[in-house]
């Protein structure tokens, strides 16, 4: 199914009919789909929606910058549109970004932030050298400039190098 906000398209799907609710935010280059099996194993006992945030999966793709803050305006506008009540929201990689950001724009309307797998910050500084070199963040931003798709494999194959970069949805 479909929203749409400010003239993008953004893609979601929902299972279950719980009185509860779990909002699912996926990580960089990855789409709703990643959270599959969660969703069918919640959805016998909550509703649960998963989303491709714009510029991913079935979602329409702007010309505008992505940012936290965009990202977090499009959940808060699927809770409101949805009618969700207080629902969980699940942030995983990147979505751990989104989430914590989302929670301290709306605190008041989730019950839970869960946060899956992710950094505090992408790019290491001299005060948090535990992330990705400025270099390498360098080349990946140059890579999918230049080429999406090729940067795409590029960012895969670093993240997961026993991952058949063919077999990636574009």
């Amino acid at each position: 199914m479909f929203l749409e906000r400010d003239g993008v398209r953004l893609f979601y799907e929902t299972q279950g009919k719980g009185d509860r609710s779990i909002v699912f935010v996926h990580g960089l280059m990855m789409t709703h789909e990643v959270w599959r099996n969660q969703a069918a194993a919640l959805a016998e006992d909550f509703t649960v929606v998963t989303l491709d945030l714009r510029g991913f999966g079935d979602s329409d793709r702007p010309e505008t910058p992505y940012t936290l803050e965009t990202f977090s305006e499009d959940i808060h506008f699927l809770i409101q549109t949805l009618k969700l009540e207080r629902p969980v929201l699940v942030g995983w990689s990147m979505g751990v970004s989104i989430g914590m950001a989302y929670a301290s724009w709306y605190p008041e309307t989730i019950s839970r932030l869960v946060l899956v797998d992710g950094t505090p910050q992408f790019v290491a500084s001299e005060d948090f050298p535990h992330a990705v070199p400025p270099e390498m963040a360098e080349q990946l931003v140059k890579g999918l400039q230049a080429d999406f798709p090729a940067g795409a494999r590029q960012f895969v194959e670093l993240m997961f190098p026993e991952t058949d970069a063919d077999n990636i949805k574009d």
